[in-house]
């Protein structure tokens, strides 16, 4: 047995203290690590999802879309059919509580109405609100929703036109006045809700959509029917969306509820705001080049240091079925280039293109051969893409490469301008021309001749290449001008071709420093050519 003096003790005592010292200050980092990547939130959707194919593609969709979202907006996501975990206990968890197609059993009733009263948030779709008693569940139906009892409905399901009826709440303050909602079934209710003080209608049916619905004996042809709306007294809101559009013989989905943006926007502004949430300014730029670890969501891939050019991070482990989203908002409508650097050992992996939210197929590009996981090369093909924010999806039908970045840039068509369509001209002579695609060549070039020609569209401020077709039988020189004189951009030099009709294209780049729409060819010292064609391409 050993004995400790005080001072020895004393020594124990302050040795043990450094210890838990380094420990705690050592898990500091892991800690704050933690604290950074955990969610801002919990939210917890419940669903029947056994009657109605309709609402059980809803429910389907709903599973699938909500997770993505979480992803993107840094909230948790989980749902269940099992109702029996509506209960004080359980919902202590979660901030925000979604019923996707029914409303709870009896014995969960008294839970979730103390949840709400204790400041819980609620998003309730379309049969959530669906009742032909609403006295079974006054504060329910009457007070909460307030719109008691289901009234008629159309049919069958068609989009509407939604018009904003209050632009002041905080899930609604930056969405548009109208928008067209995808296919779906709508309610009317027995209790008009503008008698409601405490009902906030947000959005209601424009009455450009009349008649609504196929079915004549079940459309709408007049009236106010509100969609969207939430009670003052709670943090809740009530969607009458939620009913695709369904070929029931089949049992085939024909609409979804998540395929418009400012919808899906919508939902997402009511849960962030119910769980206190931020909503990150994820968008990225397009034109501009994506780093492919910048996803908004993905499935299956993860992420290693590259050794490609800039270094950073590249997407690897990607197998057939993976996807990666990334939210952009592109400037303009037009037709893009977009470039993909890759790595692949084989070749074979396929990347296709999608719009995130709907499933257009923009177009694909194969993955080659490059001989190892980290020797890059670039692939591309050409996408149209709309303005605005939007979901890009990719896809990878087949997989076994990496990934490192994704670039789109803005395909500036050439101006294809024949040599006989000039405006105005001196010295020249139109004749048949048995160049490629026949037609007619300019021809009887001599010192002192040119050829003005008026461009589709001016051509603003840059850089362009501009490429001649053209034929000489001993060589000459063209000089790329404004109409009119003053302003000489660029001078080329044809190479001998060998012959009056045997062709050849010749390049050179010009800046222009202002806008131009009247340009001209000139030949001031040296003619002996024909010309067929020319084109003018702004450079990237």
């Amino acid at each position: 047995m050993s004995i400790l003096t005080p001072k020895s003790k004393l020594l124990v005592r302050v040795f043990a203290i450094c210890i838990i010292f380094i420990f705690i200050c050592s898990s500091f980092p892991y800690r704050i690590q933690a604290a950074d990547t955990s969610p801002q939130f919990k939210v917890i959707a419940f669903y029947n999802g056994t009657w109605d194919a309709a609402h059980i593609s809803f429910v389907n969709e709903a599973n699938q879309r909500f997770p993505e979202l979480a992803s993107q907006y840094n909230f948790s996501y989980e749902s269940t059919n099992d109702w029996s975990k509506l209960n004080a206990s359980y919902l202590s968890q979660y901030k925000v509580v979604i019923f996707l197609d029914d409303a709870p059993p009896a014995a969960q009733r008294p839970a979730f109405e103390q949840y709400m009263r204790n400041g819980g948030g609620w998003l309730g779709f379309h049969v959530s609100a669906f009742t032909t008693n609403p006295s079974s569940w006054n504060w329910y139906y009457n007070e909460f929703l307030g719109s008691g009892s289901f009234k008629s409905n159309t049919w069958f399901p068609t989009p509407a036109v939604l018009r904003l009826e209050n632009s002041t709440h905080p899930a609604i303050h930056d969405l548009p006045a109208t928008y067209t909602t995808p296919a779906n079934e709508w309610y009317s209710w027995s209790v008009d809700l503008r008698n409601k003080p405490d009902i906030d209608i947000l959005y209601s049916i424009d009455p450009v959509s009349f008649p609504l619905g196929t079915d004549p004996n079940q459309s709408w042809y007049s009236g106010y029917y509100p969609v969207v709306w939430s009670n003052k007294n709670y943090k809740m809101m009530y969607l009458n969306i939620g009913h695709n559009l369904m070929d029931y013989a089949t049992n085939t989905t024909k609409s979804f509820t998540f395929s418009n943006e400012t919808q899906n926007k919508l939902i997402t502004n009511a849960i962030l705001w119910m769980g206190g949430g931020q909503q990150p300014n994820t968008s990225i730029s397009v034109p501009g080049t994506i780093q492919a670890e910048n996803y908004a969501s993905m499935s299956g891939i993860q992420t290693q240091s590259t050794s490609d050019t800039g270094g950073g991070l590249n997407v690897g482990w990607i197998d057939p079925g993976d996807w990666l989203t990334y939210r952009i908002n592109v400037s303009s409508s037009n037709t893009y280039k977009v470039s993909y650097r890759v790595a692949s050992p084989s070749g074979g992996g396929i990347i296709q293109a999608e719009h995130g939210t709907t499933g257009q197929v923009f177009g694909s590009a194969q993955v080659p051969s490059t001989g190892g996981w980290q020797n890059w090369t670039t692939i591309s093909h050409d996408i149209s893409l709309s303005a605005g924010e939007q979901l890009l999806k990719l896809s990878f039908p087949s997989g076994g490469f990496n990934l490192n970045w994704i670039k789109i840039e803005e395909k500036t068509p050439s101006i294809k301008i024949e040599a006989e369509n000039y405006t105005d001209s001196y010295g020249v002579q139109k004749q048949d021309t048995t160049d490629v695609g026949g037609g007619q060549n300019v021809g009887w070039i001599d010192p002192g001749d040119w050829m003005a020609y008026s461009t589709p569209t001016p051509l603003s401020p840059g850089t362009y290449t501009v490429s001649y077709r053209v034929a000489s039988p001993n060589g000459s020189q063209i000089q790329f001008e404004r109409a009119g004189g003053g302003a000489i951009f660029g001078t080329i030099s044809v190479p001998a071709t060998g012959g009056w009709q045997t062709w050849t294209t010749v390049s050179h780049d010009v800046v222009l420093s202002s806008s131009e729409q009247q340009i001209a060819l000139a030949f001031p010292t040296t003619g002996g050519l024909n010309i067929n064609w020319f084109t003018i391409t702004r450079k990237q």
